[in-house]
């Protein structure tokens, strides 16, 4: 029986969004802060090794499509396993399905085999990943497309084989690239920093694909502190972001400074009889809040702290003191 729904109170449905990039652009780091992700990960891509440093993220390794199409049904039995499913990557899983029919004819692709390609994820692996409960990202490496007839560059995208794509992008509700803009920091340094492209624009590489069907809900996302709720709200209607989660996160760094400033106040109150000069009193004030704020980070956020203490321990260079002897 058919129905005339109400677009605005429609039941909420899971995001699919295809985000692609160059290697190393962080692709699979920028997924792995998805809701509980579960992530598929395609033969040699090795962006499980990535993963490593998360806590609380699923890596299913893949080498056949069969394991694919498996792994799928998996989740679709237990659809309480994780909350975002990430393919990683549909180039390179695309590359895996090519090889098994390069394999299996004892020779190299021939025209029907392409077919083949196409119909295997278009109308096998897309149809029952986008029926899952839960949201799907498709990682991809980026190509530019160029006019053969006379070399001119046209749009960049993601590396998909053949008509896919033009199709994949079409079925899914949003188009990210993954970049590595170069920002001059406070230090003169100029740096490279991963921003999300969500919206086409023009870029050296050429016009890039990118968009939603969200309008400017997500453009809002990271642009300042201030419209930060409105973005978090405008997110949260779109892909039901946890807000117990999300807000738990600056639980650490509220209780850390609330007692830094206590602990200032009450030494100034200790001190107040006594003649300090200024800069040492200062001095004094700035340690004790340094030491309070670490001591109560490493207490209430410990696997932070270990984290930071094995990236400071890698960015300290290493002493020789035997050449001191």
């Amino acid at each position: 029986m058919i129905q005339f729904l109400d677009a605005a109170t429609m039941p909420r449905q899971p995001l699919r969004m295809i985000l692609y990039g160059e290697t190393r652009a962080g692709k699979t780091f920028a997924s792995a802060s998805a809701p509980r992700p579960l992530f598929l990960s395609a033969g040699l891509e090795g962006g499980d090794k990535t993963l490593r440093s998360f806590s609380g993220v699923k890596v299913c390794p893949i080498f056949s499509s069969a394991e694919m199409l498996e792994a799928i049904d998996r989740i679709a039995k237990e659809p309480s396993s994780c909350d975002t499913v990430v393919v990683d990557s549909i180039t390179f899983y695309a590359d895996m399905y090519i090889a098994e029919l390069v394999q299996k004819n004892r020779g190299p692709m021939r025209l029907q085999d392409w077919g083949l390609l196409e119909n295997h994820i278009g109308k096998m692996l897309l149809p029952r990943l986008h029926k899952l409960p839960q949201h799907v990202i498709w990682i991809a490496l980026e190509q530019t497309e160029k006019d053969e007839s006379n070399g001119a560059v046209g749009r960049v995208g993601p590396m998909i084989q053949g008509k896919l794509a033009r199709k994949l992008p079409a079925v899914t509700d949003m188009i990210a690239r993954q970049a590595r803009m170069p920002l001059k920091c406070q230090d003169g340094v100029v740096r490279e920093m991963p921003v999300w492209q969500v919206a086409p624009q023009m870029t050296p590489q050429g016009p890039i694909l990118a968009g939603g069907r969200f309008g400017n809900a997500l453009s809002l996302d990271g642009s300042s502190y201030l419209l930060s709720p409105v973005s978090y709200v405008a997110l949260h209607k779109l892909i039901q972001i946890d807000i117990k989660n999300y807000l738990w996160q600056f639980a650490s760094p509220f209780f850390s400074s609330a007692i830094m400033v206590a602990t200032i106040m009450i030494l100034k109150y200790v001190l107040k009889p006594v003649e300090l000069n200024a800069y040492l009193e200062l001095s004094i004030y700035l340690l004790a809040g340094a030491i309070t704020y670490t001591l109560v980070i490493i207490l209430t956020a410990r696997e932070l702290s270990r984290k930071v203490l094995d990236l400071a321990s890698m960015a300290i260079p290493k002493i020789n003191l035997r050449k001191f002897s």
